[in-house]
C-alpha cells in the first residue's frame, strides 16, 4: 500500500514540475495502452551494502525504449534541452532512475544522484534493462523508475485514472 501511495504522490508531483513550462498542442498522442514499468531488482524492502555498486533490473510493457530520440539532459541549474517542446511519440521514450534519501518519518531529504537522476542509454533487450548504480552511504532510500517522453517530461496518459508510468521501491543501506 505504501508503494501505491508513494507512486501516486510522485505521479502527481513529477508531472506538476512540467506544468510551468507546458506549451499547448505540443504533447502529441497519448499512450494507448498505457505503458508500465516494474522494478524487478532490487526488491522492495531490500538491504544493500553501503558504498557498493548495485544493479537495478527493470521490465517494461507496451513501451519502446528509444534513448537515441532523447534530448540532451539538463542539470541542477538548467532544464533539459527543448524541455516540454518535443511532441510525445506514443508508447516510446526513455527511462529516468531517481534515488532519494528518506528520513526517519518517511520524509524525503534529498536526491542522491549526479544531476538528481540517472538515464540509462540502452536496454538488455526490447522490454528489460539492467542498470549499474553507484553505491550509497548508509541510510534509507526510495528508488523510483519513470518512463519519460523524449523531452524528459512525464508521459501523457490515455486516461487520467491510468496508473502512472512509474515504479518505486524502498531500500535500506547498511
Amino acid at each position: 500500500m505504501q508503494r501505491f501511495i508513494m507512486a501516486l504522490m510522485l505521479g502527481v508531483a513529477i508531472p506538476a514540475l512540467a506544468v510551468a513550462q507546458e506549451k499547448a498542442g505540443l504533447r502529441g498522442p497519448a499512450d494507448n495502452p498505457t505503458p508500465r514499468v516494474r522494478i524487478l531488482q532490487p526488491e522492495d524492502g531490500a538491504t544493500l551494502k553501503k558504498d557498493q555498486n548495485f544493479k537495478v533490473r527493470i521490465e517494461t510493457e507496451n513501451y519502446e525504449f528509444a534513448y537515441d530520440h532523447a534530448t540532451t539532459p539538463g542539470g541542477a541549474d538548467r532544464l533539459p534541452e527543448r524541455y516540454n517542446q518535443v511532441p510525445q511519440r506514443a508508447n516510446s521514450g526513455h527511462v529516468h532512475i531517481y534515488v532519494a534519501s528518506v528520513g526517519p518519518k518517511g520524509e524525503y531529504k534529498a536526491f542522491n544522484m549526479p544531476q538528481n537522476f540517472l538515464m540509462p542509454q540502452r536496454f538488455d533487450n526490447k522490454n528489460s534493462g539492467t542498470i549499474e548504480m553507484p553505491g550509497l552511504p548508509a541510510g534509507t532510500y526510495r528508488l523510483l523508475v519513470e518512463l519519460a517522453a523524449d523531452d524528459h517530461t512525464a508521459r501523457v496518459k490515455r486516461h487520467p485514472r491510468d496508473w502512472p508510468s512509474i515504479d518505486i521501491v524502498k531500500l535500506t543501506v547498511r
